[in-house]
């Protein structure tokens, strides 16, 4: 059976990228009706087709653990993603204020280590890597002297790919400029 804690969003994208079509009106149908179908469907096929950019599931028996097992995804609901939200732009307003504990909400740094930690288990949130990349440091920052140590987001692995495809992107349409120690001409054209 299919754990409950998969949204019905989650078993519809499923059905999507999986090409699961066996189940009829799968958009208008209620969560649990809709898993109750959809793993019906997964207990009578035999093939899938398979999915290397979402899930990284291959074939139906991965589908069916998968299903199985409760959802990774990081924020299981909005009260927890206001909190991981605030506890991170408490992190950024203390780096911002030069890593002061007066103009921040903190008064020691056992407080900010502890925040930095609950919320780097919510890594697929953007605004988590920024604040542990400003908490931490970068290759042009240096980061809180008086962190003990690096604190690192977690990922999932959907997020890590998602990230590695943006960066791939990203690399593909910057534009590169070289320039060799001899003199050159740049010329725009209009």
């Amino acid at each position: 059976m299919i754990h409950p804690s998969h949204s019905r969003k989650e078993l519809i994208e499923m059905i999507e990228i999986f090409q699961i079509y066996q189940v009829e009106d799968y958009r208008d149908l209620k969560k649990t009706t809709l898993a109750w179908n959809l793993w019906s469907v997964l207990t009578d096929a035999k093939y899938i087709k398979p999915d290397n950019e979402h899930y990284f599931i291959s074939d139906v028996s991965e589908l069916r653990e998968y299903l199985r097992k409760p959802s990774n995804r990081q924020i299981p609901n909005n009260a927890v993603r206001e909190d991981v939200v605030a506890r991170a732009k408490n992190i950024l307003f203390y780096a911002k204020c030069g890593y002061c504990f007066i103009g921040s909400n903190y008064k020691t740094i056992d407080e900010v280590v502890a925040d930095a930690h609950f919320i780097a288990n919510y890594g697929d949130l953007p605004v988590v890597r920024r604040a542990l990349k400003s908490l931490n440091g970068s290759s042009n920052t240096h980061g809180d002297p008086k962190m003990p140590y690096k604190v690192e987001a977690t990922l999932t692995k959907r997020g890590r790919e998602k990230l590695k495809r943006d960066k791939k992107l990203k690399d593909s349409t910057t534009l590169r400029f070289r320039c060799s120690g001899k003199p050159c001409v740049v010329i725009f054209d209009d």
